[in-house]
């Protein structure tokens, strides 16, 4: 008697988690850094310090897939993805592209988390399009979306003294001190990342723009 392999998928179970897999995300949170233990803790890597902390919150681990790290969850009955791209920072955008594509995620509901240089120390901003502002990871996501309409959460590390090198300054560990400040505005982004998944683009640029304007963190 011939059995159907659709049959024996069924009853194993992996049919279920196929067709989890399959559904669309209803949001793509994609913090940049640069991957390796040499980097971390970098100024470049705030991006990942984000997703990192939102994952801890959430006591769940990446899994290692399609050249990067995800973590597949649910929040208000959103199914939301964290993902720190596997390629260098200047490349982001090799990364994002399939990673829409894979979890049918409309760029509506793609954020890209980075560091922002021209933010001063423990300020943070929702912004949406705009140029890359010299960010080589910006630079390489727009190129590979064809578009610069997507939004952003800018991470300020500040700015190295005039006349020093701003490779050197992006690739430098934050000392204890700006540490402390760093694991404030952490804190803050992880509420603001979560208003993006659960309330949208829109809703969440709206409230923490804003609220941070009031004097916790923001830029003008």
């Amino acid at each position: 008697m011939r059995v159907r392999r659709s049959n024996i998928i069924r009853r194993s179970g992996v049919w279920s988690r196929l067709k989890r897999r399959q559904r669309p995300r209803d949001a793509l949170l994609v913090g940049l850094g640069n991957p390796g233990d040499e980097y971390a803790g970098t100024r470049h890597n705030a991006g990942f310090m984000v997703i990192d902390s939102i994952a801890t919150g959430l006591s769940a681990s990446f899994t290692e897939r399609s050249g990067g790290k995800t973590l597949d969850y649910s929040i208000d009955g959103r199914r939301v993805v964290l993902a720190k791209p596997g390629t260098y920072v200047n490349r982001s955008g090799q990364y994002i592209v399939p990673a829409l594509r894979r979890f049918k995620v409309s760029i509506d509901n793609l954020l890209v988390l980075h560091d922002d240089i021209t933010l001063e120390l423990g300020k943070s901003k929702f912004k949406f399009g705009g140029g890359a502002s010299g960010h080589g990871g910006l630079r390489s996501i727009i190129e590979q979306l064809n578009t610069d309409d997507f939004y952003r959460l800018r991470i300020g590390i500040g700015q190295p003294e005039q006349g020093a090198s701003r490779v050197d300054w992006v690739l430098s560990r934050f000392p204890p001190d700006e540490l402390v400040i760093m694991n404030e505005v952490i804190e803050r982004c992880t509420t603001a990342v979560r208003d993006f998944a659960t309330q949208g683009g829109v809703a969440a640029m709206n409230l923490h723009n804003r609220r941070l304007r009031r004097g916790k963190g923001v830029a003008n």
